[in-house]
């Protein structure tokens, strides 16, 4: 033996062997038990980050007020449940106490905010028609002026108040303007 293929342990008696060059044989079996066990951990390791970054929590979707018709959409897989009256997200959960609201406009009204935070939130079109946004227990609801003419839209992702008109106001909780709209002015808000 060479002396780099000794290695001496202190406190021992003598030397160990060791070989630079030594393999580990696994069987078939032995292989894919390790390889399964290491694909599971990494699915925990992911689903775990997943879970903190709160990829799977019951967190409400933010919500998309598109222009034309006052349209509600969800830009998740998220769907609007019907609750005989009003609408909530189904399965959602909201921690805030309040709505965060970015409006897009063409030509913003003198006074008009396009960043405001209140706790509910109310969409007016120019026939007076409206969507009421608000948070009661935890979950949004939303009411309108005429359940009757609101529909579910695409896979009940959509909210539609169709009436032909466009968006002319946007309120706050107090009924105060967070933003008014002439004529093809509204581009669109999200709601956070």
């Amino acid at each position: 033996m060479t002396e780099d293929q000794h290695a001496s342990v202190p406190g021992a008696a003598g030397s160990v062997s060791v070989n630079p060059r030594a393999t580990i044989h696994l069987t078939p079996a032995q292989y894919y038990v390790r390889l399964a066990v290491a694909l599971l951990a990494g699915a925990a390791i992911v689903g775990g980050a997943a879970y903190a970054l709160g990829l799977f929590s019951s967190e409400e979707p933010p919500i998309r007020v598109r222009p034309g018709s006052i349209e509600l959409q969800l830009p998740t897989g998220k769907k609007w449940q019907d609750k005989n009256g009003y609408w909530q997200i189904k399965d959602g959960e909201k921690a805030a106490t309040y709505y965060e609201i970015l409006i897009s406009t063409s030509a913003p009204s003198e006074g008009c905010k396009l960043e405001a935070n209140t706790s509910a939130i109310k969409v007016i079109d120019s026939g007076n028609n409206w969507f009421l946004i608000e948070i009661a227990g935890k979950r949004t609801k939303v009411t309108a002026s005429d359940p009757t003419k609101v529909k579910m839209l695409s896979g009940e992702r959509t909210l539609s108040f169709d009436t032909g008109d466009y968006i002319a106001e946007i309120q706050d909780s107090a009924g105060n303007d967070i933003c008014k709209f002439g004529s093809a002015e509204f581009i669109g808000a999200t709601i956070y």
